[in-house]
Formats: structure tokens, C-alpha cells, sequence
């Protein structure tokens, strides 16, 4: 192909040669052609990097569709880490091509080409990365929910809201994650309302955690109020469900390094509940340490 290349360029080539190195440079992204690559990368283990390179440099982007075929196809790993790679480079310059892959039939394809478009880094994904969030296999909407979330768009809010409240508490956990990510005071009140609510204290301990950490990213006084409003809380009723979001409310003023906490922790430091006295005497600790 480089070949072909310089004899395009080259002033002393004739008019029908070039015409015909034309053609074949053309060919190098026909699924024919894409086919047989697919059937090297699964037969050869590793090739070299710097060759994948030259070569992703004569393919245009006629070859995405093809692409994203064979992506479903190859069975071996680093076959289709190549693919994914390629289609990094490619989907640069046509993003609407590589999201038609999202209307794939196999999940796993679609999960890659998230993974593809999230790698790519371009805002405009998000429009097309929206709808995976509800896919039926939860591997896609995972990914999906980390590529909005990395992308950072207002847009994704609604469905990452909606992902707060998914069946698989991974995908929740992520949710309250790519949220925090995103940082708006919009966001901030999102997770706050969700961490209210009762319906979250019937949630595992370590989930909990991870919603009331995505909330230290707002390490300011109106946070710091609201996990000190947390931990002062008392209830007669399901009383260790209570004591676990105190807990981590302790945890994340720990985190955050609020001094101004100090006293109310303090109050804790010989509570009955051993959850609630470990996380808190920690916090101290790293508050003072923090002095």
C-alpha cells in the first residue's frame, strides 16, 4: 500500500497507473478486505504496533461498517482490541458510522462500540449513547452509564437519574458515580434527593457508601451541612439502617477533611453501633490528621 501510494504521487508514474493504484488503495477497505484482516488478527497473536499504525492510514471510512462486522466475529481477545483500536482512529472522522453499531443485535458488540465512542471523546456521542442505557443486558448499560458519565453532557442527567434506580446495583452505584462526575449543582441535588429518600436505607452498606462518597465531590459548607444534619439523625425505628447512612455520612466529612465536624463526631466516638463508632473515630482521626 505504500507503494501504491508513492506511485500516485510519483510525477513520473503514468495516468493509468495511477487510476489503478487508485482502485487498490480504494479496495483496502472493502469488507473482502476487512474480512481477511479479521481472519490474520485471529490466526497471529501479536503483531507490531507501528505496522496496525501505517496501515490504519490508508483506510478510510468506508471501512467502519465492515469493522464493526467483524468485531462480532473474532473470538480472540487482542483480535478484537486491534478492531476496537482501529475504529478509535477511524471513528474520528465519521462518529455517525461507528454509532450505527449500537443497533447491533449482539451485546457485545454494542457494548464495544460504546466503549469505541467513549474512547473517542466526543460530546456529539452522547445523543446516540442515551438509548443503550436501557438495554435489556446490563454489561451494556454499565458501560453505557460510564461512558455518559465520562463525556460529562447535562444531557445524560435524566438517564443517569433513571440509572440511580436500576435492578442491578452495580449499574446504580455507577449511576451515582458518572453523576458526580458530571459536578452541576443540578447533579448535586439529584444524589442528595436520592440519599433522603427512605427507600435508600434498605440498600447494602457497601452501596451506600459509594452514593454518599460520589457526593464528596462537593467538598463546600452547604455538603458538609448536610452530612453533619446526617449523622445527628437518631430513629427508634430500623435504627441500624439509620446508622449505616450516618456512618457514611462520618466517612465522607472524613474524606472531606471538614474540622467544623470535629465536635458533633466526637459525640459518636462510644456508640453502641460498631459500624457507626469504626467509621467515625476514623473520620477523626484523619480530620486531625489533616490539622
Amino acid at each position: 500500500m505504500t507503494k501504491a501510494d508513492e506511485l500516485i504521487k510519483s510525477p513520473s508514474s503514468s495516468e493509468n497507473s495511477r487510476h489503478q493504484m487508485k482502485i487498490l488503495m480504494k479496495t483496502i477497505s472493502s469488507y473482502d478486505s476487512i474480512k481477511h484482516l479479521g481472519e490474520i488478527l485471529e490466526a497471529v497473536e501479536t503483531i507490531d504496533d507501528t505496522l496496525i499504525g501505517d496501515y490504519v492510514l490508508f483506510l478510510d471510512t468506508e471501512a467502519i461498517p465492515p469493522l464493526i462486522s467483524i468485531l462480532g466475529e473474532l473470538k480472540s481477545i487482542h483480535g478484537r482490541k486491534q478492531v476496537i483500536n482501529i475504529l478509535i482512529n477511524l471513528g474520528k472522522k465519521d462518529l455517525q458510522a461507528v454509532a450505527k453499531g449500537l443497533h447491533d443485535s449482539r451485546w457485545y458488540v454494542v457494548r464495544n462500540i460504546i466503549y469505541v465512542l467513549r474512547y473517542i471523546g466526543d460530546k456529539k456521542a452522547v445523543e446516540h449513547i442515551l438509548n443503550t442505557a436501557r438495554h435489556s443486558d446490563a454489561r451494556v448499560r454499565k458501560e453505557s452509564i460510564k461512558a455518559l458519565g465520562e463525556l460529562k453532557s447535562p444531557l445524560a442527567l435524566q438517564t443517569l437519574r433513571d440509572g440511580l434506580d436500576d435492578v442491578d446495583p452495580s449499574i446504580r452505584r455507577a449511576s451515582a458515580k458518572a453523576i458526580s462526575g458530571i459536578g452541576s449543582e443540578t447533579a448535586k441535588q439529584l444524589l442528595i434527593k436520592k440519599v433522603s429518600e427512605k427507600e435508600f436505607r434498605k440498600r447494602d452498606f457497601e452501596e451506600k457508601k459509594d452514593f454518599f462518597e460520589a457526593l464528596c465531590r462537593w467538598n463546600d459548607a452547604d455538603m458538609s451541612e448536610f452530612m453533619l444534619k446526617t449523622i445527628r439523625k437518631k430513629s427508634l425505628f430500623k435504627k441500624a439502617s439509620i446508622d449505616e447512612n450516618r456512618a457514611c455520612a462520618a466517612y465522607c466529612l472524613g474524606i472531606m477533611e471538614r474540622k467544623e465536624a470535629l465536635t458533633a463526631l466526637s459525640k459518636l466516638e462510644d456508640s453502641k453501633n460498631r459500624l457507626l463508632r469504626e467509621y467515625v473515630n476514623a473520620a477523626r482521626k484523619r480530620i486531625e490528621h489533616a490539622r
